[in-house]
């Protein structure tokens, strides 16, 4: 397995002394800030999403769209400035907790598969054609209530 950490904050050098510490080498491979993470998808098993926002991230979304399964790191010690939404896959935030839970989603196939169908759901949901529809048809609910 090999993880890719796209992006910088608060908690990199302890991720950084965590890998070494934990003798990983190039299973960890940080990519550092404004990194484009497109194209890392085609090498990768899951995405963990670790932006500090309830909601999903872009290059999250990239990944679903991709079709892999990828999961929101839950909160810190900081917390979340917004509301979770509950249903979402989630992976540990705090270091030892988040080794076993990668290590579960590597080694647990039907695991991943529900994490996929919940992918396949949130894809359905952003989904342009899906959206635009469902503008359209607002759009036209109120054109139809604006006129009556």
């Amino acid at each position: 397995m090999r993880i890719f950490i796209v992006g910088s904050g608060r908690y990199e050098g302890s991720t950084r002394w965590k890998a070494e510490e934990l003798n990983l080498g190039d299973s960890v491979v940080f990519l550092g800030p404004g990194a484009e993470s497109d194209p890392i998808w085609t090498a990768a098993d899951v995405s963990i999403d670790a932006t500090p926002w309830a909601s999903w991230s872009r290059s999250a979304l990239i990944a679903i769209a991709a079709g892999l399964p990828a999961v929101k790191m839950q909160a810190g010690v900081g917390g979340w400035s917004e509301e979770l939404d509950e249903s979402l896959p989630m992976i540990s935030g705090q270091p030892e907790p988040f080794a076993g839970d990668l290590m579960r989603l590597a080694g647990d196939g039907s695991l991943r598969e529900d994490i996929l169908a919940h992918g396949a759901k949130v894809s359905e949901e952003v989904d342009v054609g899906n959206v635009v529809e469902k503008l359209a048809e607002l759009y036209d609910s109120v054109i139809v209530r604006g006129d009556g």
